[in-house]
């Protein structure tokens, strides 16, 4: 950052995020469907199932049983979307650049006896945390610019929403897509974005 220009978060919100550490986690029970139900730990920096999540488990849902194919989630969160897809049969494949989202959703997979394979990384420069091929690939990804964040979001917590990528992170996904060979030949991409965005 160049002399004199403000960053996103201040001194204070840095302290304000790490005192959030400290805070009991939420425990909810998240209903992706009439029948089931869901039971969630999630610490306090973890993206909680919300209208967004809902609507990815919704199109999720209309694919049908997973059949033990392959199920990419990335940027898990609290894990309820790869809970969701290992009870409706994929073979689950998860990772989120949040160690605390990573644990949770390991814990949370556990608590719903599910399973997964589930790492830290994402997209960012430190290389692709998978390399297999994948049927079906889901990303929530984050959609809000970073110029907004001041309007709409608390200081850090919900930080993850954050476009900050000048590049766009929907052209470096696809990107890393292609690079790593990603997807199977019949595979399927369900990413949930805005229109409009950087790199759209």
């Amino acid at each position: 950052m160049a002399s004199g220009e403000r960053g996103i978060f201040t001194p204070q919100d840095a302290q304000s995020e790490v005192d959030r550490q400290d805070r009991p986690p939420l425990t909810l029970e998240w209903k992706p469907n009439s029948t089931q139900r869901i039971e969630l730990t999630i610490p306090p920096t973890v993206y909680p199932p919300r209208e967004d999540t809902d609507l990815m488990a919704n199109r999720l849902i209309q694919l049908g049983p997973g059949k033990g194919r392959k199920f990419l989630e990335i940027g898990c969160g609290s894990g309820a979307l790869s809970i969701l897809a290992s009870s409706l049969g994929w073979n689950v494949h998860a990772c989120d650049i949040n160690p605390f989202a990573v644990a949770a959703t390991r814990g949370n997979m556990a608590k719903n006896l599910q399973a997964g394979i589930i790492k830290e990384g994402g997209i960012g420069p430190d290389g692709f945390p998978f390399e297999d091929k994948f049927d079906l690939i889901v990303w929530n990804l984050p959609y809000i610019p970073a110029h907004e964040v001041n309007e709409l979001l608390g200081p850090m917590e919900e930080a993850g929403l954050i476009d900050t990528d000048t590049r766009g992170l929907q052209s470096r996904f696809l990107s890393i897509v292609v690079k790593n060979n990603l997807l199977a030949t019949k595979g399927r991409m369900l990413l949930l974005g805005r229109t409009g965005s950087i790199g759209h």
